[in-house]
């Protein structure tokens, strides 16, 4: 997720980070679910909480797939991040593994109803889009986090990892794809919210991947005009 090869890379502004949107997140959650809402308290821990790591995780994901393109794009701040680039890729790759974990434990219709058919118990057509989405977008994400590892982005070459990299334009689209068939019922039913400013965290967390994606392919069309006018010039 990271093509700078620095000994110096800070760590520190990446748990920062993380911290910061994780408290906020987490508040965010307890106070629609369990104050506006009625899941009970005894759920913060996974139920809630695993709310929270995923929308930090996305959002951090989002930032390091976004700095590149703002680079690109001659935003000149995105220069001065492009060293933090991987480290908070690899945090919030972490927290998307453990939102995996937690939800493999608690997968079930008692905490996920909406995402089994009342009848059957069977996983719905949606919820199963929605988890195989998710999966091929985890399996990305493993991907994309080992190989930002110096010494195998070393021993990969420069062409070779910017092709694997070259994924994080899928990535984006798989977790798109996984939180709108997972959400789409609740983001079209605006008026069974809690409240008009408590939107499904499914629908919060698609705004910044929507926007990194949207970056992304902005940022190929321009890198693409560039090569085309240095070609006839």
């Amino acid at each position: 997720m990271n093509s700078t090869d620095n000994s110096s890379e800070p760590v520190r502004p990446a748990f920062r980070m993380f911290e910061t949107i994780f408290a906020a997140t987490l508040l965010f959650s307890i106070y629609k679910y369990c104050i506006a809402g009625d899941v009970p308290a005894a759920d913060i821990p996974l139920f809630v909480a695993n709310k929270a790591i995923a929308w930090t995780g996305t959002i951090m994901i989002a930032a390091c797939l976004t700095i590149g393109p703002l680079k690109r794009l001659g935003f000149e701040r995105a220069k001065k991040w492009m060293r933090l680039r991987k480290n908070i890729s690899l945090v919030g790759a972490g927290a998307i593994f453990v939102h995996v974990l937690i939800t493999m434990i608690i997968l079930n219709a008692a905490y996920y109803p909406k995402l089994f058919d009342t009848k059957s118990l069977k996983l719905t057509g949606l919820a199963q889009a929605s988890l195989l989405a998710a999966a091929l977008a985890t399996l990305i994400l493993a991907l994309l986090a080992l190989t930002s590892v110096n010494p195998i982005r070393r021993s990969m070459g420069m062409g070779l990892w910017k092709s694997v990299h070259g994924y994080g334009l899928v990535l984006l689209g798989l977790t798109l794809a996984h939180l709108a068939f997972l959400g789409w019922p609740s983001w079209s039913a605006p008026a069974k919210w809690p409240a008009l400013w408590l939107p499904p965290i499914t629908l919060l967390a698609a705004l910044p991947i929507g926007l990194a994606l949207g970056l992304r392919i902005l940022a190929g069309f321009e890198l693409t005009r560039r090569e085309r006018a240095a070609e006839t010039s």
